[in-house]
């Protein structure tokens, strides 16, 4: 797989919930840094702390019927950035995804989004 094509399986196994082949698109050492300053942001070392204390409280804390669509994607080399929409209940902003991608799985992400609009839509919060 290019490495847009990475990135568009990752997506698409996000939204239908296939975490088994999600894995298989990340390093187990992969490194995700989530921008701004609430409850998710920050940098997590590797697949299972991504999973254990990022992707795992997805449900719990963004808003109801959360949702993220790619909206366009661009490469270079391994590189790839992805503007997406993210909407939900009470949320609708902007997403960006940069992706090192390496031996056909994701190493690094960076996640960057309007971080005020995101916490704003947390639940409890």
């Amino acid at each position: 797989m290019t490495p847009k094509e990475v990135m568009q399986k990752t997506f698409d196994c996000f939204e239908s919930g296939d975490m088994e082949v999600f894995q298989t698109l990340h390093t187990d050492d992969v490194v995700v840094t989530m921008n701004g300053s609430h409850s998710l942001s920050g940098t997590y070392n590797g697949f299972a702390d991504f999973i254990e204390n990022m992707i795992a409280n997805i449900p719990s804390t963004f808003p109801e019927n959360f949702s993220v669509t790619p909206e366009s994607m661009m490469a270079e080399g391994n590189m790839v950035f992805t503007h997406a929409i993210a909407k939900g209940d009470g949320l609708d902003a902007y997403f960006g995804f940069r992706a090192e991608v390496d031996g056909g799985a994701i190493k690094r992400l960076w996640i960057y989004a309007d971080s005020q609009k995101l916490s704003n839509s947390f639940q409890g919060q």
